[in-house]
């Protein structure tokens, strides 16, 4: 599993065209991977990785506490960035304790999204 945080970054990224864009192009190199391996590329050759989509999570911060930027209302992510990458079988947050200080509202609008229990 591999958890890329979309914040505490540059600007560009900690957005939600920023997070789709990302994992769009990290997954759809997953067919390299699978045919080529994981081994050195040639002096001076780029090197690309790419991942199945169900081992790439994308992480946000829970709350406009948890990170000095990034923070994406949680209702965006899951509009912006889940309903329009179908392949996404979850996020991270950074913390799941920031999310305390609002009232769960992160991983209860996760939890619904995802049809898990939720109101913690």
């Amino acid at each position: 599993m591999v958890f890329p945080q979309m914040y505490n970054s540059w600007s560009t990224v900690e957005t939600t065209a920023a997070a789709s864009a990302y994992w769009k192009a990290m997954t759809t190199k997953q067919s390299f991977l699978l045919s080529q391996g994981l081994g050195a590329p040639p002096p001076g050759a780029p090197y690309t990785v790419g991942f199945n989509q169900s081992r790439l999570l994308l992480g946000f911060p829970s709350d406009k506490s948890a990170a000095s930027s990034g923070y994406i209302d949680p209702h965006e992510i899951v509009n912006d960035v889940l309903s329009s990458n179908k392949g996404m079988v979850g996020v991270m947050t950074w913390s799941i304790g920031w999310d305390s200080t609002n009232e769960w509202n992160f991983g209860n609008v996760m939890a619904k999204y995802f049809g898990l229990p939720h109101s913690l």
